[in-house]
């Protein structure tokens, strides 16, 4: 369109053009031969001795077809200033239909699941990609490269029922995700914590030193058991008794970012270059397992995190070693406390709730890379056409809020249970050294 006489005639653009694009692509990533029946070996007692054997190991599906991708792009190519700022922006909706997923069966069937086509999931967004030369000389030059994306996904249809709940095994044997017909995916799910029970929650009986829960204070399990310094969840449902119930499990963080992308520097000065590559994440959230499952401060000869010592816990035992009695002891000594006391932080409380959930933006120095390439006249004169020392350092610093390793993190290694973060091994730091060579 830049060619055109009336685009001409604006005197704004250097460049300008209209991009258009539809397309379909199938997928069959999933195991071979599900659509067969298929036996499994095994073997099985026979009076003294065992006996080999074949079960069936799945319900066959002949119906089994490709999964539909269908997507469409509008994209706009500006620049400006004689292509020193290039500018484009494209918009794009894709269609995925028949997915290959497992539905479940009931266990009457003998089976736990069977792959069938149902499933159908849309995404749309934008990525924007920004290039512009910043400084333009004879002896140095600075470019700079910006990218950001937007992306919303809608699951669109399940297995025939309108939500599923799937579980990242860390331990814990409750589910940690839910997926819903016209929801996003990467939904967290649990309790939402709300704080700690304070000694302000209860009724103060000094005779007996014992504390009763006023009502109204939400609780779960036995009303009579709880006590301060104990996890306490909202009560989502709104139910009159207060009751903490499966039913106020709800939505607690969503795994995928609202905003991501990347800023590359490339700088040249003479023979030698500099490029300084940053990516970031802005929105995401991180289910941090590791958190959950290590701050157990009531298990003997084992290690917790540094987030559940006596600064963040709830401590029931004063300075001096002595157990607190007095209620306005206990408040002050555990005013701003966050982490539940010892009675609330055993082998059996296990509690997917969102204290474990946290903000995941991050901002990385990925990539630094600085070169030297010699004059041509000099190496010329050994027989080379290029000669080009580097060096090179990857995963340099994060900046994040994140109290784990990395918050770019999905230990599970399943789409449907995605930032997970469960022992996950730290990104290493790297540098590489190289030469590159042209005869």
């Amino acid at each position: 369109m830049a060619e055109e006489d009336f685009i001409k005639n604006l005197n704004i653009f250097s460049d300008l053009k209209i991009r258009l694009g539809y397309g379909m692509a199938g997928n069959n990533r999933i195991d071979s031969y599900l659509s067969l029946a298929v036996l499994n070996s095994v073997t099985y007692p026979n009076g003294d001795s065992t006996q080999s054997g074949y079960v069936s190991k799945q319900i066959p599906n002949p119906d089994l077809k490709w999964e539909a991708n269908k997507t469409f792009n509008f994209g706009l190519d500006f620049g400006f200033f004689n292509q020193r700022l290039t500018i484009s922006p494209e918009f794009y909706i894709n269609r995925s239909s028949n997915l290959l997923l497992n539905a479940k069966l009931p266990s009457s069937s003998g089976y736990n699941s069977m792959v069938i086509n149902a499933g159908e999931t849309e995404n749309k967004g934008i990525d924007l990609t920004i290039n512009s030369t910043n400084i333009l000389t004879k002896s140095f030059t600075w470019n700079t490269a910006v990218t950001l994306s937007h992306n919303k996904n809608s699951v669109k249809k399940l297995t025939g029922e309108d939500v599923q709940l799937w579980e990242a095994s860390f331990g814990y044997n409750q589910n940690t995700h839910i997926i819903g017909v016209n929801q996003p995916l990467g939904q967290m799910y649990g309790y939402v914590t709300d704080g700690l029970y304070q000694v302000s929650d209860f009724d103060y009986d000094a005779a007996t030193q014992t504390y009763t829960l006023k009502d109204g204070v939400p609780y779960a399990d036995n009303k009579n058991n709880v006590k301060p310094g104990m996890w306490k969840f909202k009560n989502i449902d709104g139910s009159e008794d207060n009751k903490i119930t499966e039913a106020d499990k709800t939505v607690i963080g969503n795994a995928y970012p609202k905003i991501y992308g990347g800023i590359n520097n490339t700088f040249t000065y003479k023979d030698l270059d500099l490029s300084i590559f940053l990516t970031y994440s802005i929105g995401n959230d991180v289910f941090n397992a590791t958190k959950l499952t290590n701050t157990k401060t009531a298990l003997q000869n084992k290690n917790v995190l540094a987030v559940a010592n006596s600064k963040n816990r709830w401590v029931l035992v004063n300075k001096s070693g002595e157990l607190i009695t007095d209620p306005q002891e206990m408040i002050d000594i555990n005013k701003g406390k966050r982490v539940a006391a010892i009675y609330d932080n055993e082998v059996g409380d296990t509690y997917i709730h969102s204290w474990a959930v946290e903000d995941g933006s991050y901002l990385k120095l990925s990539n630094i890379t600085l070169g030297y390439t010699f004059p041509h006249k000099i190496i010329s004169k050994v027989g080379l056409s290029k000669l080009r020392l580097y060096a090179t350092g990857s995963n340099l610093l994060t900046w994040t809020k994140y109290s784990g390793f990395d918050p770019e993190v999905s230990t599970m290694g399943n789409g449907l249970t995605p930032g997970v973060d469960f022992g996950a091994y730290p990104r290493s730091r790297s540098f590489v050294f190289g030469i590159n060579l042209a005869f």
